[in-house]
């Protein structure tokens, strides 16, 4: 029997729990200039003396592969510059996160939030708990949406 006919009968942490899978949904544009900054700072913050330390160990195969490691290793050996390679780290993470992105878009029962630039990571949270206790079944007193503001981040 093919692989995708044992999709369907699979069983999971979904048919065990009631859980709930929040994708936050940024703006393209946003997305790619927060990996930019974020492969930027790496960089700046010793990514390439981390790989140099991790090039003296034996790497499995998945973990040479992982974003970053790749690139550098490159870089190390001098195959292409520092500024090609953090501009390949970019792109293939750009890359990736086009894949995350249509990934979760085709998951079953993914609660889409859209995400502002300029929202906080607490105005964020407040807008999952909000839409997780407006969906689920728990007692009137614990689903009441007032407990938003006695959450601990609030």
């Amino acid at each position: 029997r093919p692989m995708s006919g044992l999709k369907p009968n699979r069983k999971g942490i979904r048919d065990q729990y009631d859980c709930r899978i929040f994708f936050l949904d940024r703006d393209r544009q946003c997305v790619y200039e927060r990996i930019n900054r974020r492969v930027d700072q790496m960089v700046k913050t010793g990514l390439v003396s981390e790989v140099k330390q991790l090039m003296k160990k034996k790497l499995s195969q998945t973990a040479a592969m992982a974003l970053g490691v790749r690139e550098m290793i490159s870089y190390i050996k001098g195959e292409i510059s520092l500024q090609e390679a953090k501009e390949l780290l970019k792109k293939n993470t750009r890359n990736y996160a086009k894949r995350q992105l249509s990934w979760f878009r085709h998951e079953r029962d993914v609660q889409i939030i859209p995400v502002a630039a300029s929202d906080t990571p607490k105005m964020i949270a407040c807008t999952i708990l909000g839409r997780f206790m407006t969906v689920t079944s728990l007692s009137p007193s614990t689903s009441d949406p007032s407990l938003i503001h006695h959450a601990p981040w609030h």
